[in-house]
């Protein structure tokens, strides 16, 4: 029996500006003898009107329609309306439909979905039964799904089940089937797939460092965790030897397996495996070090060797303390509460005045430097003062060597820092380290949020050795307060904080999911003069000539920032710019980095391996760095970019023969596949005199007329790979001239 209640209600009545809106009605399931109550919700008081078709609905002037005891003769459409009592031509209604339940059906179904990582995402599955007490199974692979997040409704005879996914992962892709069950029914089920687009996740089955025996010949393994399916290539040394396409087996639709076979390994070399697809890329890198047997007469040789040095050690020292013992002191600090003493180092440079060392070593300019140390009982800073040959001294601030707890170590970046993030330790995850240097090493990573565990940051984090020294200790603190400086830009890779703890101090800077630009650049020039099929590679991992432009805009434009804040590089090269998201170049590497700020100017006076193929000729011969040595180094970028990634100067093998043509005005000629414009832009940046080179915002303005130019093509990579082409057989790759042009720096040439 169905009952009609009426809810009677007092309005006023008064005019209405435009017809009255009623919410929507969804449709009614209801089982026999069901009870269930439809409310017609709407924005005016006049009187409401319940009426169904071809039926009888009595106190047809009520605003709540009641149903008691279901049946099947109440199924059907019912129309709510509402009129103005005193205009009859002003009404709204609006119908639903109530269905008699009496068989189990499904009326809202889970379809197969293809989704990206790290979204939300969720399954709905409804069905109608006239029996009640109804459960939901949710199944992924056949297994049961215990830990789940799910929201149960139930609507008079209707049932509905809601799967969520928080941050889907990749680990979310597979098979589900969602089981409807109760007592009566034993199980009716529904089967659909979810796929999950992720980038690239890599690792080296045998770890980050494997030792084998000279001459012996292994298999490398790179386990990869993608879809779609990603193309992998391999490295050697930081030269790309093998691309493949195909796995060789997969565990499923996105773990995947490539083996690389090496035959009869004699020296230490890094193997790098890239993983790429349309959403992203990342690498892992493996140290496989050659045990070579050492022969009987090669360790008493080895044995000898090493007495004589300390032999020859000792009598220096001897002889340095008799002949200097008159200016050298020690004098030890008393023990202080916490057992710790000061140490200042003394610097004396001396002066460089021909190309001898350069001979012994041809890729790198280094100054000669004496370092002698003195404890002093009060940790201050002398007055700089001249020896007998005049050659000036520079007391350095001193430095802590015992090892201090962290409220010491944050107490000193304090004082050099205005403002910044600190990290707890605890809120950092590292992953694979991605690569490493000769004082230190990056890792990937993420920031745990300190308000919500669930929610995580991305980042690459810088860390020493530790061995570390207390001088590399501290550069690494005076890199961490320049990049603190540098406001945010696109084109600049950001810092995102740092962690001190007593035994390692941790930067975190912004990650960049497509790696270094150099590697982007030669392996699309590998690609193509391998005439591989590009066809299958997505459109946005493909370069043209619009997107070389590009990237040269927004260099120019990241260089532009830093020298508005008064900031030189002094590295600008394209192995130190970083792909981040949808391939935004970002400039990185501030280990060089100085501030110029109080004379416009910095004169390089202490020692290392210099990368002398970017460098301007004042920075060569005079240790001078401004804005427009960059400007230079930025010329030599443009030649990187449209060669993709060739060693600048390829012609000149030795860097002394590369100082004598530089000294004499030479400059690289116009490649021939560029258009005369763009080279005398190019040519501009190597003027000798710095005055008479373009400032970084006339670059910005330059580029971005030839990106908008459509009269002239500015790049032809056309022509270059068909001249390219015709010697790639020959010749791909100059292999010994990549131990010529790197630097030393606390982390070399290692990715963000």
């Amino acid at each position: 029996m169905m009952l009609f209640l009426c809810l009677v209600s007092i309005f006023s009545v008064h005019a209405q500006d435009s017809k009255p809106i009623i919410k929507d009605i969804p449709d009614v399931y209801l089982a026999l003898n069901q009870n269930y109550s439809i409310s017609c919700e709407t924005n005016v008081t006049w009187p409401i009107t319940w009426s169904k078709v071809n039926g009888v609905v009595t106190n047809n002037n009520i605003g709540k329609l009641v149903i008691i005891n279901m049946k099947a003769s109440d199924a059907g459409v019912y129309t709510c309306k509402v009129q103005n009592p005193l205009n009859s031509m002003e009404s709204s209604d609006k119908s639903f439909t109530l269905h008699y339940v009496d068989s189990l059906k499904w009326i809202e179904i889970p379809k197969s979905s293809e989704v990206i990582a790290n979204q939300n995402f969720s399954w709905t599955a409804s069905i109608i039964s006239p029996s009640d007490k109804i459960n939901f199974v949710w199944l992924k692979d056949g297994n049961i799904m215990e830990k789940i997040k799910s929201e149960e409704n139930i609507e008079g005879a209707k049932y509905s089940s809601r799967l969520l996914f928080k941050n889907i992962s990749i680990e979310d892709f597979g098979k589900y089937r969602v089981i409807v069950e109760n007592m009566v029914i034993s199980g009716v089920a529904y089967d659909m797939s979810l796929k999950v687009k992720s980038a690239p996740y890599v690792e080296i089955e045998d770890g980050t460092e494997i030792k084998v025996k000279e001459g012996e010949s292994i298999s490398i393994t790179c386990l990869v965790n993608a879809y779609p399916i990603p193309f992998i290539s391999w490295s050697k040394n930081e030269t790309i030897i093998s691309i493949e396409k195909k796995p060789i087996s997969s565990k499923n639709e996105w773990r995947f397996k490539y083996v690389l076979p090496i035959k009869k390994l004699k020296k230490k070399n890094v193997f790098v495996c890239t993983g790429n697809n349309s959403i992203g890329s990342s690498f892992a890198s493996i140290i496989v070090n050659v045990d070579v047997p050492a022969t009987k007469d090669s360790t008493i040789a080895a044995v000898v060797a090493v007495s004589v040095f300390f032999l020859l050690v000792i009598l220096f020292l001897v002889i340095f303390y008799f002949k200097y013992k008159d200016t050298l002191f020690i004098h030890l600090k008393p023990i202080a509460e916490n057992g710790q003493f000061y140490t200042d180092l003394i610097v004396e440079e001396k002066k460089f005045s021909d190309l001898h060392e350069l001979e012994n070593n041809p890729h790198s300019i280094k100054k000669n430097i004496n370092i002698s140390i003195r404890r002093n009982v009060r940790a201050t800073i002398k007055q700089p003062n001249k020896d007998e040959s005049g050659a000036s001294k520079r007391l350095l601030p001193s430095i802590k060597r015992e090892q201090q707890s962290q409220e010491n170590h944050s107490a000193r970046l304090g004082s050099l820092i205005c403002q910044g993030k600190s990290v707890e330790f605890k809120h950092i995850v590292f992953d694979e380290i991605l690569g490493s240097g000769e004082y230190g090493h990056v890792s990937g990573g993420r920031i745990i949020d300190e308000g919500d565990p669930n929610m995580c940051k991305d980042v690459s984090i810088k860390m020493l050795h530790d061995n570390a020294s207390a001088e590399t200790y501290r550069d690494m603190l005076n890199e961490l307060r320049m990049m603190r400086r540098v406001s945010r830009h696109p084109n600049v890779i950001s810092l995102i904080g740092w962690c001190i703890t007593d035994q390692n101090l941790y930067v975190l800077e912004e990650y960049a999911p497509f790696g270094c630009l150099l590697t982007f650049l030669r392996t699309q020039r590998l690609l193509r003069l391998r005439q591989e099929n590009l066809e299958e590679l997505p459109s946005e991992d493909q370069i043209d000539e619009k997107t070389l432009l590009s990237f040269s805009w927004q260099i120019a434009s990241g260089m532009k920032h830093l020298a508005g804040l008064q900031i030189v590089h002094r590295d600008l090269a394209c192995r130190n710019i970083y792909l981040g998201h949808e391939k935004v170049c970002k400039i990185s590497e501030y280990g060089l980095t100085r501030d110029i700020y109080a004379e416009n100017v910095y004169r390089k006076n202490t020692g290392g391996q210099l990368p002398v193929r970017w460098m301007a000729y004042e920075a060569i011969f005079e240790s001078l760095y401004t804005e427009k040595s960059d400007v230079w180094s930025f010329g030599i970028l443009l030649w990187e970019l449209i060669s993709l990634g060739k060693i600048p100067y390829p012609e000149i093998i030795r860097t002394e023969e590369l100082l004598d043509v530089l000294e004499s005005g030479y400059h690289m000629e116009n490649p021939g596949h560029i258009s005369t414009d763009f080279y005398l832009l190019m040519n501009s940046c190597w003027n000798k005199a710095p005055e008479n080179r373009p400032s970084f915002s006339s670059l910005v303005k330059k580029l971005a007329e030839f990106m908008n130019d459509k009269d002239e093509m500015h790049v032809n990579l056309n022509s270059f790979f068909k001249k390219e082409l015709d010697n790639f057989l020959q010749d791909e790759e100059v292999s010994s001239l990549t131990t010529d042009f790197h630097k030393i720096s606390p982390f070399d040439n290692l990715p963000v």
